[in-house]
């Protein structure tokens, strides 16, 4: 807090006391308005003098358990001296702004209580003090903790997604490898793509980034899917089903490439014939909903449960991770009913997004889109 603004703040806090203490002064038969208000002024103003100079010593007196007499006995002791000072203060300005009867009249009267009611004010200044204190301290953990735990998270992050990525990058190069003894022209373009590929994993992991918007994180799966298809050819179909607005919606980076390839693997590379994968985006109220879905042979859901697999597991993490209940990862899958992965995250948007989009993301319709 700046320290116009408190003492701005500091001045408020006492005008009330102030107007009270004007009322009960302009009550009195022989004290005129602007007496008591001047009356006031003086005496509230003193004491928040004096106050303020309470407030700096609470804030160098730290309370401590193990010397908590010492705390308690040190203020006790400031208390008394703040009574007094503020009781000899308006002692003096009766002596020599009233008559001598009225200053009689407060030394044998109003003396005992002011000084209780010195001690009292004491007490609150400090009180106010030490809470305020305490609301800064908890408030600057709650900051820290927070700043901890987002650290924590980026570094988990951070850890999925390096397994993730060697495991991607060697099992393309496994298929590039595969692909050139038997087409090495074919073998050249998966290079290409393979290229592109690899230029998106570096320059996410250049700008330190977990997330990503679905439109440039759908690019790096049509790459990918372009490489498989060099390999597989007409036995891979890939059907898209993206809604335009979803497109700027923020997904965890190389989150969908582990299920496209876990739909490659398991669902069209084991059949002769054609194959489908199905691509698909929605918004749902305030989520965003990805499915990655083949008709491959399916498997056991209990199986599936069990499986310890790469990709799956570290996507479910990641999403856990990010989002915690806000997001879960959903299989659905039977023996000859194909398998279904089902991501659904709250629906976010980066603050500033600068970027149109490539061409190919952009000619995406809400319509069903067939590659083959």
């Amino acid at each position: 807090m700046s320290r116009a603004r408190f003492i701005l703040l500091y001045t408020l806090a006492w005008t009330p006391l102030a107007a009270l203490y004007a009322v009960v002064l302009g009550s009195r038969a022989e004290i005129d308005f602007i007496s008591a208000l001047f009356g006031a002024g003086w005496t509230i103003g003193s004491a928040a003098i004096l106050g303020a100079a309470a407030w700096w010593l609470s804030n160098r007196i730290r309370y401590d358990r193990v010397h908590r007499l010492r705390f308690i006995v040190t203020h006790v002791l400031l208390s008394f001296v703040y009574s007094a000072l503020l009781a000899g203060e308006i002692a003096i300005s009766i002596r020599y702004n009233a008559s001598p009867a009225s200053y009689e009249r407060f030394m044998r009267e109003a003396l005992g209580w002011q000084l209780l009611y010195g001690i009292a004010l004491y007490g609150l200044v400090v009180g106010i003090s030490y809470a305020v204190q305490a609301s800064r301290r908890l408030r600057d953990e709650e900051n820290r903790s927070a700043r901890a735990e987002a650290l924590r998270v980026d570094a988990e992050l951070r850890a999925l997604r390096a397994q993730l990525n060697p495991h991607f990058l060697f099992n393309a190069l496994h298929s590039i490898t595969g692909l050139v003894r038997v087409d090495p022209a074919g073998g050249e373009r998966a290079l290409e793509q393979f290229g592109t590929l690899l230029r998106y994993v570096l320059d996410v992991n250049r700008e330190r980034s977990e997330e990503v918007t679905l439109e440039a994180e759908l690019g790096f799966v049509r790459t990918y899917l372009a490489l498989e298809r060099l390999r597989l050819g007409d036995r891979l179909r890939v059907v898209e089903e993206i809604e335009p607005d979803a497109l700027e919606c923020l997904v965890l980076a190389f989150s969908l490439q582990p299920l496209v390839e876990n739909a490659i693997r398991h669902g069209i590379a084991p059949r002769a014939g054609q194959g489908t994968v199905r691509l698909s985006a929605t918004l749902v109220d305030d989520d965003l909903v990805l499915e990655v879905a083949d008709d491959g042979a399916g498997a056991e859901a209990s199986r599936v449960a069990e499986a310890n697999g790469l990709g799956l597991g570290a996507v479910r993490q990641r999403l856990e991770t990010r989002w915690g209940t806000a997001a879960r990862m959903e299989v659905v899958t039977a023996p000859r009913n194909g398998f279904l992965v089902r991501l659904r995250m709250p629906a976010t948007t980066p603050v500033m997004h600068g970027r149109t989009g490539d061409a190919h993301v952009a000619a995406v319709s809400t319509s069903q889109r067939v590659a083959s």
